[in-house]
């Protein structure tokens, strides 16, 4: 509990006592600023409960991280295990495999889009051919 709970619970019993001198005596002032400190005193202690829990939530909050680092770790290594049992000691060469597999489709894909432009681009030459440049002559 921190000292904004306090003082805020504090504020609103006052208020809530002014308010009702006030109501006994005929006061409005006095009922007024009862109403003032009561709702003043009810903001301040529920303010003060947010920083409680806002509070408790940063302290938690490195035992949650290294929690999940950890369950991160050993979810790491189970998938190494899992890997390690279905290749054996072959891993690298499988690796290597899958490299150069995804470069030769790299290959082909870039082969394909560069035959797919060739006959526009060969057009565009031939049609930058025929369209002649005028030279102005002065005179």
């Amino acid at each position: 509990m921190n000292e904004d709970r306090i003082v805020g619970a504090g504020r609103e019993l006052l208020g809530k006592g002014e308010r009702k001198l006030g109501d006994v005596i005929g006061s409005e002032s006095l009922q007024g600023d009862g109403v003032v400190d009561q709702v003043a005193g009810a903001v301040q202690h529920g303010y003060g409960k947010v920083r409680d829990v806002i509070s408790e939530v940063v302290d938690d909050a490195p035992g949650t991280v290294a929690g999940v680092i950890d369950r991160g770790r050993e979810l790491g290594r189970k998938g190494d295990e899992a890997i390690r049992d279905r290749m054996g000691d072959n891993g690298l060469l499988y690796l290597i495999g899958g490299a150069i597999a995804l470069f030769a489709i790299g290959a082909f894909v870039l082969a394909r889009s560069s035959a797919a432009t060739a006959p526009e681009l060969k057009m565009r030459r031939v049609a930058a051919k025929r369209t002649p440049t005028t030279a102005k002559s002065n005179g």
